[in-house]
Formats: structure tokens, sequence, C-alpha cells
């Protein structure tokens, strides 16, 4: 087996947030790409002028602390985020977050009420939960936003005086969302000059399918793809960068760096079995030879039902890397 390109993607690509992440973050509810369900319900409240007190629930990355920022933009409503996994103590509640309840609006707008954001809410402790109950009672003069990824790490109480908005999508939702999104990807390419062409667009549309719903990262890998000004023509090559240094071993025929791979990741062992996200996709987006495509997926297959058996995974892995390396021709 041949493959027709080298890699060159940079090992950064475990990324940081990026500044597009921040840059095309949207301002208003009605620029944020959301099922109907949930948009309508908040188009709802900016018509009303009113927010209630709500928890976004659902995977990181799908928008609930922008919408939590656009619903507070677009009434014109006094905010304050508080970010509950870095500041989760009980000390936080009783003074941060009380003392901005307890104290007047310094905000211009008319509104008699202001709102306070607390993200990532199911990283706050127990008792800064139960201390947060008697707070929501106490000040009817304030709003609260509670996100969170799993709703079941946040306190009954709190669930029952809350609204709770579900950000989690069905596969229906998924497939009516992903093309807009890629769309959005592309009118961001276009407004920062990215050059790309036409031929770039399937790759454009697996990348976002493959990291769908987290909008954040979506945006932040083509925020890394487009260093150069121009749309990384690898781009069809849908994996981190560990997964693909682990590639660049394997085309390298270089069984010692796939076992130091292997010893260096021991989280990541099973994902090379994913046939979205995982070695598959990797290797056959750049194979020339497409009739070992079966052989791959033997080889895959009988490795992924192996794992969850064996007691030493590194081993199954590695047994794995021999099989591509001897069996399939590079």
């Amino acid at each position: 087996m041949r493959f027709k390109v080298m890699f060159d993607i940079e090992q950064n690509e475990g990324f940081k947030t990026s500044l597009w992440v921040e840059k095309f973050r949207p301002k208003h509810v009605k620029d944020c790409i959301l099922p109907n369900r949930l948009k309508e319900q908040f188009l709802a409240m900016v018509e009303s002028g009113e927010i209630t007190n709500s928890h976004f629930t659902g995977p990181a990355g799908s928008g609930k602390t922008t919408i939590a920022r656009a619903l507070c933009n677009d009434v014109g409503v006094e905010y304050k985020i508080i970010n509950c996994s870095n500041d989760s103590g009980i000390d936080t509640v009783r003074t941060n977050i009380f003392n901005y309840c307890n104290t007047a609006s310094i905000s211009n707008t008319n509104k008699t009420y202001k709102v306070i954001v607390l993200d990532e809410f199911d990283g706050f402790g127990v008792q800064s939960q139960k201390a947060m109950r008697g707070l929501i009672e106490q000040f009817p003069n304030v709003r609260f936003i509670l996100t969170s990824n799993d709703s079941s790490k946040v306190h009954s109480a709190l669930n029952s005086r809350c609204i709770e908005f579900d950000f989690a999508m069905s596969k229906y939702e998924k497939e009516e969302m992903i093309p807009l999104v890629a769309l959005r990807v592309v009118e961001i390419l276009n407004e920062e000059e990215i050059e790309y062409t036409e031929d770039q667009f399937d790759s454009i549309l697996n990348v976002v399918s493959s990291n769908y719903p987290d909008l954040r990262k979506i945006i932040g890998k083509f925020n890394n793809y487009t260093k150069s000004g121009k749309l990384n023509k690898f781009i069809d090559v849908v994996g981190d960068a560990d997964l693909i240094s682990l590639v660049k071993s394997i085309q390298a025929k270089s069984f010692k760096d796939c076992l130091d791979w292997v010893v260096n990741h021991p989280h990541e062992l099973e994902q090379i079995y994913n046939m979205k996200t995982g070695l598959y996709p990797l290797l056959t987006n750049i194979m020339v030879d497409k009739s070992q495509i079966p052989d791959l997926i033997k080889i895959l297959g009988d490795g992924n039902k192996n794992i969850r058996q064996c007691v030493d995974a590194q081993m199954q892995v590695a047994e794995t890397c021999v099989l591509i390396l001897t069996t399939l021709d590079f």
C-alpha cells in the first residue's frame, strides 16, 4: 500500500482555545445555530424581555454559554458569568455570587432584574449547590442561568426551580444542524480571506460531522488548519495530532515508533478502532490501493473485539500495529 501524500499537520493540533472561537461567537440569539425547538423558545424570551431561571444542559461546546450571553445581550440586561468548575467552593457562593446578587444594577438598562450565569455548574460542590437554593429564593430580582454537561450532577432542588433546556440532540437534529455549521465555517473562511478550493467542501463537512456538536472544537480546528492563510489540504485526514503521529509511524514502517506511541498513550488505545475517528478514516483517505481496505477493516475489527476482552490493551494495540505493518503493503 502506498500513500498519496505525506502528512504535514502541525503537532500542536491539541490546540488551545483559538482566537476564532471568541471572534466568531454569536452575539445574538438569531445568529446561533440551534434546533428549532430550542431557538424558538429563546427568541420568545427575547420578544418578551423576560429571562427565566434556567438550566442549560448538554454536551461540551454545544453553545450553552454562548446562548446565555446572547440572551442577555438581546434582552439588554446586566449579567455576570462565573465558572463554577474553577470556583467550586462554598466561599464562592458566600462572597462572589452573594455580593453580585446583593448589589444594585450599575447598567443603564431599564430592566428591574439582572442575570448571573453559573457556567459548568455540575462542577460545583455539593455544599455550594445546597447554598445556592437559598440564594435563588432570597433574590427574586436576579435571574439564574445554570449550565452543565451532566444534569444528574445538579441538585434536584435547583432543577425544580429552573426551566431545563436540553442541548443534547437527536440524530435527526444533528443531520439538520451539521450542514448549517459547515456553511458557517465557509462564511468564516471567506470573512478571513482564507484560500480554499471547491474540492475541499466535502472535507469541511467531514470535519464538522466528526466533531459536532462541539462547536468550540470545530471552530478551533479550522483556526489551526488555516495558519498559513490557506486551508490545509490535509483536513480530510480527520483526527487528533496524537493519532496522526501514530499513522506517520505506520507510514514510515517504524514498529519502534508505533510501540512508543502505544506505551505513551494508554488512554487513547480504544480510540484507534473507532470507525469515524480512529485509524480507519486516517488510513483509507490517503491510500492509493483501495483494494486493501477490506483487509484493514478485518484487522481493526478483530482488534476492536479483542481489546474489550483482553487484560493488556497495550499488547492488543501493539499486535494491531504489527498486523498493519506486516500484512498491508505500504
